[in-house]
């Protein structure tokens, strides 16, 4: 053979090797983009079965009967609400609350509930 047959064929071998390579590689790839898009049909999956057993576990009348059965709670009941002037104020807060009330008698300072 004359030195281009020989080039030409080394060449030919080489891509040959690299295409092969190439397939090689692109179906691994395909492979693990299939396996991811199981993962995550499975992780929707999951999702979605938690979502429903938190509805199922959060229901109020599921939540009420543990409650009164492990916790010993019951429903409100009148006599326990009180008037937010009938609070102790904490030491040192009877001179701020009473100047602020002076500056803006309209305003309810931050966790003084809704009363004036």
């Amino acid at each position: 053979m004359n030195r281009a047959s020989t080039i030409a064929a080394a060449g030919t071998l080489l891509s040959v090797f690299l295409v092969y390579a190439l397939k090689y590689d692109t179906r691994e790839l395909e492979n693990r983009v299939h396996a991811l898009e199981r993962q995550i049909e499975r992780a929707a999956a999951d999702i979605s079965v938690l979502t429903a057993e938190q509805a199922h576990l959060l229901r109020p009348e599921r939540v009420d009967r543990l409650a009164r059965a492990r916790l010993g709670l019951r429903p409100i009941e009148p006599g326990q609400f009180i008037a937010i002037d009938a609070l102790p104020l904490r030491a040192g807060s009877q001179d701020e609350a009473g100047s602020a009330r002076a500056r803006n008698p309209g305003h309810v300072p931050v966790g003084a509930g809704t009363r004036p």
